[in-house]
């Protein structure tokens, strides 16, 4: 299932980048709910890793 979700979220990622003009679609909506929870984690794992960074060479 998590697998499948992953496959299906890529493939709307594909499709969203060529058709970018056209985000009324249900696919487009999925894509940029999915982006912009992509981009929360990618900035919180971001933060966590800079911090545990300045840690360990402190």
């Amino acid at each position: 299932m998590v697998m499948s979700l992953r496959e299906r979220s890529s493939k709307s990622i594909r499709v969203n980048e060529r058709n970018q003009h056209n985000v009324c679609t249900q696919s487009g909506v999925e894509t940029s709910m999915f982006a912009k929870l992509y981009e929360q984690v990618n900035i919180l794992n971001c933060f966590i890793s800079a911090r545990s960074w300045n840690q360990w060479f402190r």
